[in-house]
């Protein structure tokens, strides 16, 4: 149904005009060459409710919008009528330093809600991209991770509670605002991960926990992928508890860590009590039984700091033709590395890749010349996916170059499981008005 007079004055009366933006004012909002005709920044759970219920009412497609970070990933939507943005719901609902947990509306992003929790020395374990502006109910949504999966898991396990506006705009609640938590199923789960598909993720309940005495991160140059992969096993049958284990390539490594030599590197995060923190780096670097021609360096703390933010930041930085995020084994992630550079070469691309090698998530950025022809990059993630696919594995594209867009499946094939959420989709959206088409569904 098309955006009508009658409409927005619904929408002006339930949030005021200095709340919504329409016409021109709309642009920094569009999606992958969909404009919406209204923005609407709702700025309480009641707001959020009655939005999505006068959506629902006249048929208008919507998407939630938290920090614009993953707004590339995906297809482009079918219809796009309003986004609902959540910089205005941005509050602190409810903070329990004992009992460590928090509750936050969605809007808040990553970075406030740590300078909250640091104030009881306290931190949310979680590292996506670009944390000043990636929103809570963004990171839940796209279940957006970093390197500290390996220590500490996903979002999604870290979730203990949520509220969302659903698409016939009422009020869903799942979990709760304490650790210890009821029988039933198991909503914060289903949210988490849904891209917008299933209602505005409008508040958020987390576990949280004390922050770390101390911190090390060490550097082991390693002669090549194979020699990645020995020492990787070395350190996971060890007494190493390393919070975040990465893999880079050597053209990664030259944009990463300019400082030192580009080659294939395995960087190890410890973070933990001091007396722990020092043992571990003192074991790595002479304790473990690694390959021939592997050089252990601890990194100075400012360069640590900044090489975290980096590995963080690395899925959204720079300006590849084409981002996707393989998921294989952990013992795959070094020779998925190793083989997909060749592939690239033949297809006239370079390759930057970063692996979080402990738990087998690889993130690759296909570089290109202006002149290489587009067919060729799709050739080229088609190749990857036949290679990921040897393995068991998986590739999802995070973004893309706006001339691929519909061009390419953005999604890994859902298998047996796709039924189930397209009839999950039905259930919950008979209307089919969120974000219609983005998802696998």
């Amino acid at each position: 149904m098309p955006m009508t007079e009658a409409v927005r004055a619904d929408f002006r009366r339930l949030l005021g005009e200095e709340n919504l933006r329409g016409g021109a004012a709309v642009a920094p909002w569009a999606m992958m060459g969909r404009t919406p005709a209204l923005v609407a920044f709702p700025a309480t759970l009641e707001e959020a409710r009655e939005c999505a219920a006068l959506c629902h009412a006249h048929d208008l497609a919507v998407a939630p919008w938290g920090g614009g970070v993953r707004m590339e990933q995906g297809h482009p939507p079918e219809r796009l009528d309003v986004v609902l943005a959540t910089s205005r719901m941005d509050a602190l609902v409810d903070y329990q330093p004992a009992d460590m947990t928090v509750t936050a509306q969605a809007g808040m992003t990553l970075a406030t809600l740590q300078r909250i929790l640091g104030e009881r020395n306290q931190w949310l374990p979680v590292d996506p991209p670009l944390p000043e502006r990636s929103t809570l109910g963004g990171i839940v949504a796209t279940r957006d991770t970093g390197a500290y999966r390996h220590a500490y898991g996903s979002p999604r396990d870290l979730l203990i509670g949520l509220r969302v506006a659903d698409p016939e705009g009422e009020l869903v609640r799942g979990g709760s605002m304490v650790v210890k938590n009821v029988a039933g199923y198991d909503l914060p789960k289903l949210y988490t991960g849904s891209h917008g598909t299933l209602g505005l993720i409008s508040e958020v309940t987390f576990r949280v926990l004390p922050l770390p005495e101390a911190r090390a991160l060490l550097a082991v140059s390693v002669p090549d992928p194979d020699a990645a992969e020995e020492a990787l096993a070395s350190a996971m049958a060890s007494d190493l508890l390393p919070a975040f284990i990465e893999l880079v390539n050597p053209d990664a490594c030259a944009e990463l860590m300019p400082e030192r030599a580009p080659g294939w590197t395995l960087l190890f995060g410890f973070e933990a009590a001091r007396e722990d923190v020092t043992w571990q780096a003192d074991y790595l670097a002479h304790g473990l039984d690694l390959p021939p021609n592997c050089e252990v360096a601890p990194l100075p703390e400012p360069v640590a700091q900044r090489l975290r933010l980096a590995l963080a930041d690395f899925p959204v930085v720079g300006q590849p033709r084409l981002t996707a995020r393989c998921v294989t084994l952990s013992g795959e992630a070094a020779a998925f590395a190793r083989d997909a550079e060749p592939l690239a070469r033949r297809m006239q691309h370079r390759l930057t890749t970063l692996s979080h090698a402990g738990v087998g998530v690889t993130t690759l950025h296909l570089h290109a010349e202006p002149q290489t022809p587009m067919e060729a990059t799709l050739a080229l993630l088609a190749a990857v996916r036949e290679r990921a696919q040897a393995v068991s594995g998986s590739v999802t594209v995070e973004r893309a170059d706006a001339q691929l867009w519909g061009r390419y499946d953005p999604w890994p094939d859902a298998g047996d499981a796709l039924p189930l959420m397209r009839d999950m989709k039905r259930r919950l959206d008979p209307k089919n008005l969120w974000n219609p088409g983005r998802f696998v569904l």
